[in-house]
């Protein structure tokens, strides 16, 4: 079973796990936190950064990064990387096992991931449907044409559905972390960090720490 905590903070993360390592991050590009995106935070931790994304974002400090403009699907490396960052990506991917499969081939035996994604159990979420009647996260998927998301969310993930998916195709997740949702009064945030002390998987976003099951 995975250890359950909370964060705050990508930068513990990447110093716990990434600190030294040749890591590669796929879909960097996207991700703004705080006005920070991570793989800047990533960069100066990490010994090298390889970033593979589709795009290009011309707000983000590219030196230090070697970027590779194309799928990841389509990427080729002539080495194996110690580790691995896929922020707020996955749920945006059709075959899911696809893609975490590549990403695998492209990391050695004793290699971490680490994933971020929206949690399908967000306490933040009940809040709304709770005050509206009307699901949120509904709005964040979107409908397929001629086979083809167009954009959106094509899945949101809970722990349960992650450990499944990965498990699938040759991954254990030995750590899930939960962002603790920052905003409105002080009186909705203690409530909210009552709850999370007391259930953390209510968080409003998970991030899952992954190795290959033989090396777990």
């Amino acid at each position: 079973m995975a250890e359950v905590s909370t964060f705050t903070d990508l930068n513990e993360l990447f110093g716990r796990f990434f600190a030294g390592k040749n890591v590669i991050d796929i879909g960097g590009m996207s991700g703004d936190a705080d006005g920070v995106y991570p793989i800047e935070k990533l960069k100066r931790i990490a010994k090298s950064v390889t970033c593979v994304d589709a795009n290009r974002h011309e707000k983000i400090d590219m030196s230090g990064i070697e970027f590779h403009q194309c799928k990841i699907e389509d990427f080729k490396a002539d080495r194996k990387f110690e580790g691995a960052f896929c922020g707020e990506i996955i749920e945006h991917i059709g075959n899911q096992e696809i893609f975490l499969t590549k990403i695998k081939d492209l990391l050695r035996e004793d290699a971490t991931m680490i994933f971020t994604t929206p949690n399908s159990s967000a306490i933040s979420d009940f809040y709304r449907i709770a005050m509206s009647g009307v699901d949120p996260r509904q709005d964040m998927i979107c409908e397929r044409q001629n086979g083809v998301y167009l954009s959106g969310h094509v899945v949101i993930h809970n722990i349960a559905t992650l450990q499944q998916l990965f498990y699938g195709v040759g991954l254990t997740i030995t750590h899930a972390f939960y962002r603790r949702p920052i905003g409105g009064n002080i009186v909705k945030q203690f409530i909210r960090d009552a709850i999370l002390r007391w259930r953390p998987y209510f968080g409003s976003q998970i991030v899952v720490v992954a190795q290959p099951s033989a090396a777990a």
